[in-house]
């Protein structure tokens, strides 16, 4: 299998680098999720975890009414993008200037959520461990090769993406504590930890970043995986200045807390065929610790 999908020409193997040829298709498999139950999701996980522990970020403006009920309302977070320094004169102004994009996005804002206390510190510093036995490696994107699917294997190294990473699989997927998160995410969200990768475990050095991206990526919907609903993101470790998550188009900024819990979708509530162009997001630098 690595030399046809490896060196596809010789081996007269070239179909084997598209995914999808790889992958097929399981017809007998059901959808971990449909249309219409993005928001259920949410609204399950805020009315069955702890209120003071919870954050609502961003919500659909229909919603305001549950969260009211919940004794729930927006949380403001600090902005770690100071646009004065980059020459406008607000937020606003730099979505006019360079996400005009975003101006166009007619649909319901997607709630993101944090929850604190997710992951004890033994299990934070489980994972770092692991990271470093397992050894973290420049990360990479995803390379498209054409317009029918074929996609790369290797990634590709990019300056946008100056982080390292390493997954959490074979003998780390399965130790105690690992499982003991799955199990967890699979109890908090519904989705059965077989539709979930393994924990990709990230990296980031003082000055490393990864540039504004999307979780959800458009041709794994032919796929029998389908793709990317929701993103589970687990801080690890406090950071001292700088590594903001940051969702652009929401202007909400998440600053590392360990143990936390973020949370957003990348489908659409209406079509988990359909990218959330609300999620998009990037890691800011990290400046100090």
């Amino acid at each position: 299998r690595w030399m046809q999908t490896t060196c596809g020409p010789a081996c007269q193997a070239c179909m084997t680098v598209d995914y999808c040829y790889r992958c097929g298709s399981k017809p007998d498999m059901e959808d971990a999720m449909g249309d219409k139950e993005i928001v259920p999701l949410f609204e399950r996980i805020i009315e069955n975890y702890p209120k003071d522990k919870i954050s609502i970020l961003s919500y659909p403006e229909s919603r305001e009414d549950f969260l009211e009920s919940h004794g729930l309302e927006l949380t403001e977070v600090e902005q770690a993008v100071d646009y004065t320094a980059l020459g406008y004169k607000n937020f606003n102004e730099w979505i006019e200037k360079e996400k005009d994009w975003i101006e166009d996005l007619d649909h319901e804002k997607p709630y993101v959520i944090t929850l604190d206390n997710f992951l004890s510190d033994e299990e934070c510093d489980h994972f770092i461990k692991e990271g470093y036995r397992l050894g973290f490696e420049q990360s990479t994107k995803v390379v498209d090769l054409g317009d029918e699917g074929m996609m790369s294997d290797e990634g590709l190294v990019d300056s946008g993406r100056t982080s390292r990473n390493t997954f959490c699989s074979d003998d780390c997927y399965d130790s105690e504590i690992n499982m003991a998160v799955m199990n967890r995410i699979e109890a908090l969200t519904g989705i059965p930890k077989e539709n979930s990768e393994d924990l990709q475990l990230l990296k980031y050095e003082v000055d490393e970043h990864y540039e504004e991206h999307h979780d959800a990526v458009w041709h794994w919907n032919e796929l029998f995986c389908g793709n990317r609903i929701i993103t589970v993101f687990l801080y690890l470790n406090d950071v001292e200045e700088g590594g903001e998550t940051r969702l652009n188009a929401l202007n909400i900024d998440v600053k590392p807390k360990k143990g936390m819990a973020l949370i957003w979708p990348s489908v659409t509530n209406d079509d988990t065929d359909a990218l959330e162009d609300w999620a998009w997001h990037e890691a800011q630098p990290v400046k100090k610790g």
